[in-house]
């Protein structure tokens, strides 16, 4: 059960409050009493963000945003609803806020909320940006990104919105450390799978993506190239070498196709679509190219789930 909140006794304390002796207060008498006391509470550091964002100079685009604290009950309501797995009567009513409070950023983050809850992390990312877009320092709607971001394998964004959570939030905030830590053992493990700093490895995926893009838009010599390159700078990236034997195969190189191929199943033997395409390949007469309206794109390690940290990016595959 739930108590009032000590100042107005009117709504439901949910914010605990440093200067209240840890007692739990409501949105409303938190925003009411906040000052330079609070430093080290997440909600002073988001409103600190906030008046920072606002005094940038006059040609730097800034933003404001409305805050009702009777809406932020309702949000927090349908929150507690989903936490206790009641997600239809929650995204009942943040739908009704949302139709009537199309701009309030609470409740496009309640909404992604109940729907990360629910593993629904596409779609809760969509909200979560929705949130941010009206409140970019909003530091818990940046970490739940990160953490969608990070069930879905997507690596990339989800580096992006950990470093969100370090840039707005306050350094002894639990976001902030949680952030931290993700970020640190990402980095650990670039150095000891790839021995790379996390920047090095983060231009090699682009590299990568780059590679993909053309091979996607059939500009195979160009994908080859770039994809050798990728290769030059991590010698064990699976996925290029799958790739590397499938742009050698559209080209007619039956023989550079295996060794690229044979080369990804080195490196796992267990690589689904390199173990389909050396069949294609093998099928092959030399000069005879693959058909290229059968190249399709596919996410194999997300499909497969959480083979490794680095193993979630495209494969082309027939």
């Amino acid at each position: 059960m739930k108590l009032k909140c000590p100042i107005c006794s009117a709504e439901k304390g949910r914010r605990v409050c440093k200067i209240r002796q840890q007692s739990s207060i409501c949105s409303r008498c938190c925003a009411q009493i906040r000052n330079p006391d609070c430093s080290g509470c997440p909600h002073y550091s988001q409103a600190e963000a906030f008046a920072r964002e606002k005094n940038l100079t006059s040609d730097t685009p800034h933003f404001t945003i409305r805050i009702d604290p009777k809406v932020d009950e309702a949000v927090f309501q349908a929150l507690d609803l989903a936490e206790q797995g009641d997600f239809a009567r929650a995204q009942e009513l943040l739908v009704v806020l949302r139709d009537r409070n199309p701009d309030l950023h609470i409740v496009h983050f309640g909404i992604g909320t109940v729907l990360a809850l629910q593993n629904a992390h596409e779609q809760a990312i969509i909200h979560f940006d929705k949130c941010l877009a009206i409140f970019p320092c909003h530091v818990e709607a940046w970490f739940n990104k990160a953490v969608a971001h990070k069930e879905l394998l997507d690596l990339k964004n989800m580096v992006a919105a950990c470093r969100k959570v370090i840039l707005w939030g306050d350094k002894k905030d639990d976001f902030v450390v949680t952030a931290a830590s993700i970020l640190q053992n990402y980095s650990e493990s670039i150095q000891k799978k790839c021995a790379m700093s996390v920047a090095e490895f983060e231009q090699v995926i682009a590299g990568f993506e780059q590679a993909v893009m053309e091979m996607e838009e059939h500009n195979i010599e160009q994908a080859l190239i770039g994809f050798q390159t990728v290769l030059k700078r991590h010698p064990k990236h699976l996925q290029s070498w799958g790739n590397l034997g499938l742009c050698h195969g559209l080209l007619g190189q039956k023989q550079e196709a295996m060794a690229a191929l044979n080369k990804a199943l080195e490196i796992n033997p267990n690589y689904g679509p390199a173990q389909l395409n050396r069949v294609s390949v093998a099928e092959l007469k030399e000069g005879e190219r693959l058909p290229a309206n059968q190249l399709q794109t596919v996410d194999y390690y997300k499909d497969c789930a959480k083979k490794g940290i680095f193993e979630s990016r495209k494969t082309p595959s027939w």
